[in-house]
């Protein structure tokens, strides 16, 4: 069996099987669609014919059943309930575990749930005879495609006209016809080989090979038809009943090429039929180089005509390693780049440094180009959660609906791989902690059914994901009082909000009364934190008490090149993230003299200051008094004014991740070389902006306590006095 084409098949299937799940959802809100409906029919029947052309016989003959469903379905004979999208949710969940099983032979797809759900289809088909026994061409079509192979049969006559690209697309023109016996048997093929082939012309890539078929089995023309389905963009395929052969070919006579026209009368008399005495047709005008028709006829006799599609985009698949290879050497590139750049600014050659400075644009476009190539939307981790609403909103009994926008919105590949638990512990806790019961929520005076949103966008080079719900809110108070039962904080502690929030966070924090099979045991949400701050993320919330909760997840676009903010703090260099730097001031006089002041007025905003060496506890240096200047960096919207000695310049950031030995360093998000040779360390700033505002909650609180005693103290001074 070929390994690359069977992996196409999973691939594909894959592809389908998302879809089929998608479009169930949707069919099952959109009651009636046809078109819904017509394609949730093609991806399980595209499934069943990809699984015969590898002889994966239980994939088909599964398949086959939930298709036979399907087409009643489309047919209108039964309806699309509740009931029906549960069942064809659990088939897809089935041929995906056959589908995986191909690849890993660990997974076992279980008999027992694969005769279940045969059971239940097989009601479905029972069914479906009362309520189509008022219409006697769809009782009398039914009974055709039940009709088993052993009873009478019918001749037909098949023209194969397969493409020249049938090769290059890994189809095996053998397969079709080993497919096309299930429905019946082969009496005759007769090859068909272009004569004119020259041997030196002759490319092994290019199918030279044509077929025309007499075959005898009860079937249809539709069903005979989606054995080809694969090849009729590309190949012309006529098929009809020996009986209606004559007339059926007088209607091609006017549509196929001459020359074409000529070699099937001349094969279709070979297999039995008689000749054809009708005039030559005339040359169709505007022929297409190579045969592009597809002509179904149908019991009508109708005829549909497809030509060749334009503007296909053409896709390569390339391995994950090889590109993380690549995306390794571009960031050694740029800090060669980096290198010469250097080198061109000491020399001071102008020639020099305008080469150098093409080279820096080139390799910033080579740059950009190769993190596009690891940029994916994140709609793939949203398409996983309508399926995990419905089922969890039934398990919960509760009506949840479930709102994405901003799927189109792009982050780097691996960080989309490792999105998906941490947004799914954070949606279920919205759905069993958030959203109320149908009870509870009518008596607020809400509507029936709560919303849950996923949304994304771009903000500040970063990407901003939101999961939130029109649900009961977080109460303060009851976290507040099961952090301090647990010893977390002090009950005399005075936090803000955002801190109160952050303490659904902490390992095994729950204010669950009882423990589900979804959530209250605090296993989740610590993980969450984990995850995300191991993608240089942030995680904030915002509650507000009967209106709902907003958790929001900031992440950096990439996790291999950033562009960084170089700056001197004593002897050491260090770099900020730029999309964090908000804009650059020289520090005042006043705060230069007076190294304790921690706050500086910028334009009426009080913004608190963090001494870079202060707080890294660096080696004094003669230039810290001499000028120093202020970086305002921004997180989870906070500003803090970042004080530095010295301010140089943009620079292309390689980010290379420290040691174990380092890992303690909550400060410090990585390193990076420089191009002098020289290692500088990465700042993390959340960490930063966080350390300042536990500071001044501190300060805060013990000012208020002083006050407090201050004021005790006077009123017993007063009392005593009196």
């Amino acid at each position: 069996m070929d390994d690359e084409g069977l992996q196409a098949f999973i691939d594909e299937a894959n592809q389908l099987l998302q879809q089929m799940e998608h479009i169930l959802l949707d069919a099952e809100n959109a009651q009636g669609n046809m078109d819904l409906l017509n394609a949730l029919f093609r991806t399980m029947h595209t499934i069943k014919g990809s699984a015969g052309l590898f002889a994966l016989d239980d994939i088909v003959k599964f398949t086959h059943e939930v298709e036979n469903v399907l087409d009643l379905l489309r047919k209108g004979s039964i309806e699309l309930d509740e009931a029906l999208v549960s069942v064809m949710l659990r088939c897809r969940d089935y041929v995906q575990t056959m589908v995986d099983a191909i690849s890993n032979a660990k997974i076992i797809p279980s008999i027992e749930d694969r005769t279940a759900l045969l059971t239940e289809l097989q009601c479905y088909q029972v069914a479906k005879t009362v309520l189509i026994a008022t219409s006697a061409p769809i009782v009398k079509e039914a009974q055709i495609e039940f009709v088993t192979c052993e009873s009478s049969s019918l001749s037909w006559l098949i023209f194969l006209g397969f493409g020249p690209d049938l090769l290059r697309h890994g189809l095996d023109p053998a397969s079709f016809l080993r497919f096309l016996t299930r429905q019946g048997r082969i009496e005759k093929v007769l090859p068909l080989i272009d004569t004119q082939l020259n041997a030196a012309d002759f490319d092994p890539e290019h199918n030279y090979l044509q077929f025309a078929l007499r075959f005898e089995g009860n079937t249809t023309v539709a069903a005979l038809h989606d054995v080809f389905e694969f090849v009729r963009e590309d190949s012309l395929v006529l098929i009809s009943p020996l009986a209606e052969a004559h007339e059926f070919l007088q209607q091609q006579t006017g549509q196929i090429q001459p020359e074409v026209w000529e070699k099937i009368n001349a094969a279709w008399v070979e297999l039995g039929l008689a000749p054809l005495a009708i005039e030559k047709p005339a040359p169709v005008d505007e022929a297409p180089s190579r045969p592009a028709l597809e002509t179904t006829a149908q019991q009508g006799g109708g005829k549909k005509v497809k030509t060749e599609k334009t503007g296909e985009t053409t896709f390569l698949r390339v391995e994950a390693e090889k590109l993380d290879s690549l995306i390794n050497l571009v960031g050694e590139l740029v800090i060669s780049g980096a290198a010469g750049n250097l080198l061109a600014s000491q020399n001071g050659a102008m020639a020099l440094q305008e080469w150098s400075l093409s080279m820096s644009n080139l390799i910033e476009q080579i740059r950009a180009g190769v993190l596009s190539m690891r940029m994916a939307q994140i709609g793939e981790v949203f398409q996983r959660f309508p399926r995990v609403v419905r089922d969890v909103a039934k398990e919960l009994g509760k009506d949840i609906h479930l709102e994405v926008t901003g799927a189109e919105t792009e982050l780097d590949k691996s960080m989309i791989e490792k999105l998906s638990d941490p947004l799914m512990h954070i949606v279920r806790n919205a759905m069993d902690h958030g959203i109320e019961s149908k009870e509870v929520r009518i008596k607020a005076g809400k509507p029936i059914h709560g919303t849950v949103y996923l949304n994304a966008y771009h903000e500040s080079g970063s990407v901003m994901i939101e999961v939130s719900d029109d649900g009961a809110g977080l109460r303060r108070d009851k976290i507040l009082a099961k952090a301090v039962e647990r010893g977390l904080v002090s009950a005399e502690a005075q936090l803000s909000e955002q801190e109160i929030f952050s303490l659904i966070f902490e390992p095994g924090f729950s204010t669950a009364d009882q423990v589900t099979n979804l959530s209250g045991r605090g296993v989740g949400m610590d993980v969450v934190k984990k995850s995300i701050d191991a993608l240089r993320g942030h995680v904030m919330v915002d509650s507000d008490v009967g209106v709902g909760t907003v958790l929001r997840i900031r992440l950096p676009l990439t996790l291999a090149i950033i562009d960084g903010f170089l700056v001197r703090s004593s002897n050491a260099t260090y770099v900020v993230p730029l999309e964090s730097v908000i804009e650059c001031i020289e520090l005042p006089d006043e705060l230069k003299i007076d190294g304790s002041l921690d706050h500086l007025n910028l334009r009426g905003e009080l913004l608190p200051l963090l001494r870079l060496s202060q707080f890294l506890e660096l080696e004094s240096s003669d230039q810290e008094t001499e000028r120093a200047n202020v970086v305002v960096i921004r997180a989870n919207e906070r500003k803090v004014g970042l004080v530095v000695d010295a301010l140089l310049g943009e620079f292309q950031t390689v980010i290379k991740p420290l040691g174990t030995l380092f890992q303690h360093l909550k400060a410090i998000g990585g390193s990076t070389i420089l191009g002098n040779g020289q290692v500088a360390l990465i700042l993390d700033v959340s960490e930063l902006v966080q350390h300042v505002t536990l500071r001044d909650a501190e300060i805060f609180s013990f000012n208020h306590e002083l006050a407090t005693r201050s004021a005790i103290h006077n009123h017993n001074h007063n009392h005593l006095a009196f």
